[in-house]
């Protein structure tokens, strides 16, 4: 039977398949696909083998090599080189097909569920399950001689055929949770992107593991433990706890507002490919607002990494403890897609 996801909203992903700001202007798409502003991107679908003779679905996201992350029409990511937590591959760099991965996969058979807490404490959610379950070897991220790429499984062991959901209609008990569709006879796999803030603009991103099984569950992302690793491969994800609410406010962000239905949490990014040190491999960053800062009606949105640092060091923002701010322990695998002017 097939799998259908039953979560009533969704924290970190979207609120429904689709999502679109609220403008028309132009931006920047920093790898290759086909873009649509109502929160889809469509992206090259690879197939490669396992050392035991088994297939694998996967896409690419960034590479640490500059050229061969031109080649790809990929993202940059230099920082990917640093991480610890790699399986490995052979084959040629420039032919996913070639590729045979030593270890490492995806179980795509559990039914994804977020059931939110009672009102008005919405988060933490009562119950929750992931969707999908990397066992103790996988991690997207490939070492494949010395160069390593982002590299999420998006489907196991499967024909071609069992997997041609073009249309729509995806069976999750075989493939990723994110996707809208996938059409294997096309080489594509359109995946629903989650909206969210970077250097003051707005940004498309997608969500596709976390080594986590709460995070994993609230973004419809794979869980996998194994992406946990070096801090120095990792960028910061500011994501607040207590925003303020109202689906019309302009300043409406953050958990509770998301898992009351209201929409998307609007999470904060604190770097961009292209622009300084850029990893996939986030480090997520729980922001509370103080008693304080509710009282004082000093809430916003944040849109930079820089405004939420800001209201930390003036001690409007704490962890979730009521302790200094700063990362949290989760990491998920998110690649920026698209940067709004």
């Amino acid at each position: 039977m097939r799998k259908t996801a039953t979560v009533m909203v969704l924290a970190l992903m979207l609120v429904s398949a689709t999502f679109a700001f609220a403008q028309d202007g132009d931006g920047t798409q920093f790898l290759d696909g086909e873009f649509n502003p109502d929160g889809l991107i469509t992206l090259p679908l690879y197939q490669a083998a396992m050392a035991d003779g088994s297939s694998v679905w996967f896409i690419v996201t960034e590479v640490s090599d500059e050229a061969l992350a031109e080649a790809w029409g990929v993202n940059y990511a230099p920082l990917l080189a640093e991480a610890t937590n790699m399986r490995t591959a052979e084959g040629d760099p420039t032919d996913a097909s070639s590729w045979v991965f030593e270890a490492g996969m995806v179980d795509f058979a559990p039914e994804h569920s977020v059931t939110p807490g009672e009102a008005p404490n919405f988060f933490p959610p009562a119950a929750f399950t992931p969707g999908s379950v990397g066992d103790e070897a996988y991690t997207p991220l490939v070492n494949l001689g010395g160069v390593v790429f982002n590299a999420p499984i998006v489907a196991g062991d499967v024909a071609a055929d069992a997997l041609a959901f073009c249309d729509g209609g995806v069976d999750y008990t075989i493939a990723h949770d994110s996707l809208v569709s996938v059409c294997p006879d096309a080489g594509t796999a359109t995946i629903a992107m989650t909206p969210g803030y970077s250097a003051g603009a707005e940004v498309f991103y997608t969500s596709m593991d976390a080594n986590v099984d709460l995070v994993a569950a609230l973004e419809r992302a794979t869980f996998a433990p194994g992406i946990g690793g070096a801090d120095s491969a990792t960028s910061p994800i500011y994501i607040a706890i207590n925003g303020e609410t109202g689906a019309d406010n302009p300043h409406r962000q953050g958990m509770q507002t998301a898992l009351s239905g209201e929409g998307p949490p609007l999470n904060t990014l604190g770097s961009l490919p292209n622009f300084g040190e850029y990893s996939p491999m986030w480090s997520v960053n729980l922001a509370v607002w103080t008693d304080a800062a509710v009282e004082e009606g000093v809430r916003a949105r944040i849109v930079s990494g820089t405004q939420i640092l800001e209201f930390a060091e003036a001690g409007w923002i704490t962890n979730p403890e009521g302790g200094e701010f700063g990362a949290s322990g989760p990491v998920v695998n998110c690649t920026v897609i698209y940067l709004f002017d």
